[in-house]
């Protein structure tokens, strides 16, 4: 009899769930107990001669790494009863990492990099066939899902082993600071497999790095901490003491992650079957004489639906995050008054999004860790340093987030459609916020925000519709019920925007473009800056600091012209300040926006 079936059984019969929902519920309940050795077993560590400490215990970090593994073999028996599943998952991951081992012992360059690229990604795309083949627009839980995160982590480690490879032989090597603090040397068998199947991330999510995962399970991240520094300060001139590293308290953030997933499990339950997309493909819905009252109504409908399928996203993502949080993963440095941070896994800002006046903004707050593994293990590898992306790069990268995802029609209309509003955002963004910046209007701003957190709220409800119902009969029918009014919305916002872009603007702003591309747009190793408005104070761009500053009417041209290619700073997301951009400890990046909007 399969683990647990009878308290499945139960579970699924008292809250009406499905036995696979139930599985993977209770799995990622499980791990918040199981997460807590991992979160206390930081043995003491000796005071060097120069100072430091010395490393973690090896046989500390290997307990812990045996602990791991055994923990998601139980939690992997349990969530997935069919063999099937698990072996997938373990042949999958044993065969990248030959190829890693074989790739970076004959020292083949990039040759075994894409090599682990190509064969997760085919591996992973059978199985959404088999899928999809066997059990047509099924949102059944199968290996599928980890599988997904696996991806994540398979490809992400293989450039990090690369980059080592590389600084090995060139120090001076053209990497970004990202690049040069994720670089691994190749990991023992036991510390890959614990990687990959870390029990905490390993269902739904979060990918994280092995350098993170690291210092994680070796505590070396926790020696910024007023606590450990105060230790080691007191013992750094007596060589042979004894240091005993000690985590910051996760409670509060790991109750915070857990009353959000609560309060959203509850609005699934009350929302997510009741508003449902595929209640959309019923005559009720697609048919009856047309009004405009009644075409207003459809498209409230479409706008309900898309917060209401967001939910079970919400709960379970934040849910997985606790479960790391718990066991000290989460953790991500102090801010500037020394207060802990526990956002290093978080996959989605909910308010941040929710609020959002632009697209760009809403995207940039879900599903972060696919976000950034787009920017930095595709967009910016198809890249040569010093150089921009072409249109290419932008194509391979939207490719493999829709390949990722899966092969139904409704992941590419919505990618294609995401291709389009993004443009025109942008169009928008450039007409009309430095005029409206200009005026130095407050109310005329506040009219502009609301403005943009309607239209983009609005569109992205309209364009997952696609995405939520898979097929493409479906998908059609219901934008055609709604006279496919997101479409046109953005054709003409397309077309407004090229009228209302004043041509000398225009001209100002690609001539002076190159020197004021933000550093996400390229790959030359500098950091992503965080645009202000204070216009007296941009950051300088690299061509600047070569150039000099230029004359104040040159300068005066080229700050307008940033303000006006600018993205928002939403009013509401302006209050819950996201965390600053780190290379060490997988902190949110600043994502170009071909990246980010291939990500949802």
């Amino acid at each position: 009899m399969p683990l647990g079936d009878s308290l499945v059984a139960a579970v699924s019969a008292a809250a009406h769930l499905p036995d696979d929902k139930v599985r993977c519920l209770l799995a990622l309940l499980a791990t918040y107990p199981l997460s807590i050795p991992l979160l206390v077993l930081h043995p003491r560590r000796t005071v060097q001669p120069d100072g430091s400490l010395s490393p973690a215990p090896a046989w500390a970090t290997t307990l812990k790494y045996i602990y791991i593994v055994v923990v998601a073999t139980i939690l992997t028996a349990f969530c997935f009863p069919d063999p099937h599943d698990w072996i997938h998952l373990l042949a999958g991951a044993l065969a990248m990492y030959g190829i890693m081992a074989i790739g970076a012992t004959l020292n083949l360059g990039k040759t075994w990099v894409w090599t682990v690229w190509a064969a997760a990604m085919l591996h992973m795309s059978y199985s959404h066939l088999a899928r999809q083949w066997a059990d047509y627009a099924s949102y059944k839980f199968d290996h599928t899902a980890p599988q997904m995160v696996m991806v994540l982590k398979l490809t992400a480690l293989a450039w990090s082993v690369y980059d080592h490879s590389v600084l090995a032989k060139n120090p001076t090597a053209p990497l970004t600071p990202r690049q040069r603090a994720m670089a691994v040397p190749l990991p023992t068998p036991l510390e890959f497999l614990a990687y990959i199947f870390y029990f905490g991330g390993l269902f739904v999510g979060p990918a994280f790095d092995l350098r993170s995962f690291q210092r994680f399970i070796t505590g070396d991240a926790y020696l910024d901490t007023a606590v450990n520094q105060a230790a080691l300060a007191k013992k750094k001139e007596t060589p042979g003491a004894q240091v005993h590293i000690r985590p910051p308290h996760p409670w509060s953030a790991m109750l915070q992650c857990v009353a959000t997933s609560a309060l959203f499990m509850v609005l699934t339950v009350l929302l997510a079957d009741r508003f449902a997309f595929s209640r959309l493909s019923t005559p009720a819905y697609l048919d009856g004489p047309v009004t405009i009252a009644v075409l207003a109504s459809r498209f409230a409908r479409l706008q309900i639906s898309g917060f209401a399928a967001r939910t079970q996203y919400y709960a379970i993502w934040k849910l997985a995050e606790g479960a790391c949080i718990v066991a000290g993963l989460g953790y991500n440095g102090v801010d500037t008054q020394g207060h802990a941070q526990w956002n290093q896994v978080t996959n989605v800002r909910i308010w941040a999004l929710e609020t959002a006046s632009s697209f760009k903004g809403i995207i940039d707050n879900w599903n972060m860790g696919t976000s950034t593994w787009l920017k930095e293990c595709v967009y910016l590898r198809l890249t040569p340093p010093g150089t921009r992306p072409t249109f290419l790069t932008t194509m391979v990268t939207y490719t493999t987030s829709a390949f990722w995802h899966g092969f139904y029609p409704g992941y590419y209309l919505t990618f294609a459609s995401g291709a389009l509003i993004t443009t025109a955002a942008r169009g928008l963004r450039r007409a009309f916020r430095a005029r409206v910046l200009a005026t130095e209007s407050t109310p005329l701003y506040a009219a502009y925000t609301f403005a943009g957190w309607v239209m983009s709220q609005g569109i992205l409800n309209y364009v997952v519709a696609p995405f939520m119902v898979l097929s493409l009969a479906d998908s059609i029918a219901i934008w055609k019920a709604n006279y496919f009014l997101g479409h046109i919305g953005v054709l003409t916002a397309i077309a407004v925007a090229s009228i209302a872009t004043p041509k000398k603007a225009s001209r100002t702003a690609a001539a002076s473009k190159k020197a004021s591309e933000p550093a996400s747009f390229l790959n030359d190793g500098t950091t992503v800056p965080q645009l202000n408005l204070d216009l007296n104070n941009l950051p300088a761009s690299p061509a600047q600091s070569r150039s000099g500053s230029g004359s104040p009417r040159r300068r005066r041209a080229r700050r307008a012209s940033i303000e006006a290619s600018a993205e928002p700073t939403d009013a509401a997301a302006s209050k819950w300040p996201s965390p600053p951009a780190s290379p060490t400890k997988g902190g949110a990046v600043e994502l170009p926006a071909a990246v980010a909007s291939a990500t949802m």
